[in-house]
């Protein structure tokens, strides 16, 4: 309980600045929105080819999205931002617990779908479906979105910037494949606090984000499907079981950038601690971004090594590239952009092994392979 009501606390402090600076500040309204201007409009289609082999998934998937990204200057001081595609899938897959996560499915899912205010050119609000990604926790959450609003306050320097931001947000519960689209009944929430910190240009630069986050009122149906996902389940039963542990800790990301000539190397690290469960709590990532840019082409080649313990976050929200929970592995990247022709090209490897035999002996070694071609047309 006192975890919450410090929450309350943080959240409260954050807020109010932002009440008083809509009045005592308003003088910062046109600093702050130079670049809030007009309508932006950007569609683009992707295909991606997925294959996974283990013992219990295998199977392959092709992927075609057709997308939009939208940015709309309501307000001097207010837009929406609107990222969706159109998901059509294809494939074939064998699961001994019927829990693949490559298994096609059709749909309509949100990147974000947000509403930015900002106040003055010190403080910011989202509120809508905010994306994950920019949360800047690997090991910790996935891609998508969750229902949210987000307040933050921001102090720049010269080469300094400091960020203090705190998410409140509305996970949900059964759809695995859109966590965007169903609220189970029991209204389960998310906290996540974070400071994050950048010193240097771009030649020479190192960022650090430090984040308190809690889990609360997590469904039966979540606990069911974490329980294949390497996460400790009271139950063999997937519609009944319960998380032994609650999920309330740590997670720290670290990140330097070094740019020499056409040349730009960025390690990057990544810890995650759940203070409720007394073992197997945590997850680490080390990783490393080598990048040569000619003109207006990037080529990067990733190398990562992670390994995340059965408890350090919840299964069904974390991330798949790095196995979930109870594993242990590496993969390598390469990523190709082309900034004229508005291209990219992923490709992946990963391996994935089972740090301990879980309750349903649910995980094995597995191998991920994934290949993704995307096209992007500017509107206006």
């Amino acid at each position: 309980m006192n975890s919450f009501n410090n929450f309350n606390i943080f959240t409260f402090l954050l807020i109010a600045p932002l009440a008083v600076s809509a009045n005592s500040l308003s003088t910062e309204f046109t600093t702050a929105t130079d670049s809030m201007s007009g309508t932006d409009i950007k569609t683009y289609f992707s295909s991606e080819y997925v294959s996974q082999d283990s013992r219990q998934n295998s199977g392959t998937l092709f992927q075609v999205k057709m997308g939009m990204a939208l940015s709309q200057e309501i307000l001097s001081t207010l837009k929406f931002d609107l990222n969706a595609s159109l998901n059509l899938q294809a494939g074939s897959s064998d699961s001994l617990f019927n829990n693949s996560e490559i298994a096609a499915k059709n749909g309509v899912s949100f990147n974000r779908a947000e509403f930015i205010w900002l106040p003055t050119k010190y403080t910011e609000v989202k509120a809508g479906a905010l994306n994950l990604g920019d949360l800047n926790h690997d090991l910790l959450l996935g891609s998508g979105a969750f229902v949210g609003v987000k307040e933050t306050i921001q102090l720049n320097a010269g080469d300094f910037n400091l960020r203090a931001s705190a998410f409140q947000a509305i996970p949900n519960n059964r759809n695995f494949s859109n966590k965007l689209e169903e609220i189970d009944e029991e209204n389960p929430s998310f906290f996540l606090e974070s400071i994050n910190i950048n010193l240097g240009r771009e030649e020479l630069s190192v960022s650090s984000t430090t984040s308190h986050f809690a889990f609360a009122n997590l469904s039966n149906s979540v606990a069911g499907q974490s329980l294949y996902l390497g996460n400790t389940i009271d139950s063999l039963d997937a519609n009944n079981g319960e998380f032994v542990y609650s999920y309330i800790g740590w997670a720290q990301r670290l990140q330097g950038q070094i740019q020499y000539n056409a040349w730009t190397f960025a390690p990057f690290a990544e810890y995650v601690i759940n203070d409720s469960a007394p073992v197997k709590n945590t997850a680490t990532l080390f990783g490393l971004k080598n990048t040569f840019s000619k003109i207006d082409r990037d080529y990067s080649f990733i190398l990562e090594t992670f390994r995340s313990e059965a408890d350090a976050s919840v299964g069904f929200y974390n991330n798949l590239d790095y196995g979930h929970n109870n594993r242990t592995g590496s993969s390598v990247r390469f990523q190709y952009h082309s900034q004229k022709e508005d291209i990219d090209i992923n490709l992946n490897f990963t391996q994935l092994k089972e740090i301990d035999k879980n309750q349903l002996d649910s995980q094995d070694e597995d191998q991920i392979i994934g290949i993704t071609l995307r096209k992007s047309y500017d509107v206006f």
